[in-house]
C-alpha cells in the first residue's frame, strides 16, 4: 500500500482513461444501470426526412436527467477521498450514473444527453488550470486549491491514517502547476 499510494496521483495523470462507476455504493455494484428517465415511455420521437422528402431518421425528445454535480457528486463512490484526486488529475474520464453517462477530459465535457451541464465544470482539472491573475491580482490557483479541500474534507477514507497519502499526488501536482516548492 504504501508503495502504490505513494504513486496514484501519477496513475491517474498518466492514464488514457478513468472509469467511473459513480454510482456503485461498493466494489460489486458495477457501472450498468436502468436509466430511469430515459425510458422509451418517457420519449417522443420525431422523425425527419431530406431534402427530397424520403425519411431520413428521427429525433428523440426526452426529460433532461439530473445534473451532473447531483448524480455524480452527490453519488456513493464520490464520496470516497481518493476520488477527489482521481477526478482532478485524470485526463480524460467515463462516468457511469444513475441516470446517464458523462464524458469529461480538459477540452470537453458531455452527458449521454448532449444538454449542456455547467456543474460538469464545477470540478477542476489541472490540465485546465487557468493562470491569469484576478483583479485583486493574485493568480487563480486558490479557487482550484479551496475546491479540493471542500470536497476531500466532505469525504470517508478506510483509515484515518490515509489523510495525507490520499492527497498528495493532489499536493504534488498542484506545485508543479504553479511553482510552489
Amino acid at each position: 500500500w504504501d508503495r502504490e499510494s505513494a504513486i496514484m496521483g501519477q496513475v491517474y495523470s498518466k492514464g488514457f482513461l478513468n472509469i467511473a462507476a459513480s454510482s456503485a455504493s461498493d466494489g460489486s455494484g458495477g457501472c450498468f444501470f436502468e436509466h430511469p428517465d430515459l425510458s422509451e415511455n418517457n420519449q417522443v420521437r420525431l422523425p425527419y426526412k431530406d431534402k427530397t422528402g424520403n425519411p431520413a431518421g428521427e429525433v428523440v425528445v426526452s426529460p433532461v436527467a439530473v445534473p451532473f454535480a447531483e448524480d455524480i457528486f452527490d453519488g456513493p463512490l464520490a464520496k470516497r477521498a481518493w476520488v477527489v484526486q482521481e477526478t482532478a488529475l485524470s485526463r480524460r474520464m467515463v462516468f457511469y450514473g444513475r441516470h446517464q453517462l458523462y464524458w469529461r477530459c480538459a477540452e470537453f465535457s458531455e452527458s449521454e444527453q448532449g444538454c449542456e451541464d455547467r456543474t460538469m465544470d464545477s470540478a477542476p482539472h489541472f490540465t485546465q488550470v487557468p493562470k491569469r491573475r484576478s483583479l485583486n491580482g493574485k493568480i487563480e490557483e486558490d479557487l482550484y486549491w479551496n475546491w479540493i479541500a471542500i470536497r476531500y474534507s466532505m469525504c470517508a477514507l478506510t483509515k484515518n491514517g490515509d489523510k495525507l497519502v490520499a492527497l498528495s499526488g493532489l499536493a504534488s501536482t498542484f506545485a508543479s502547476q504553479f511553482g510552489y516548492s
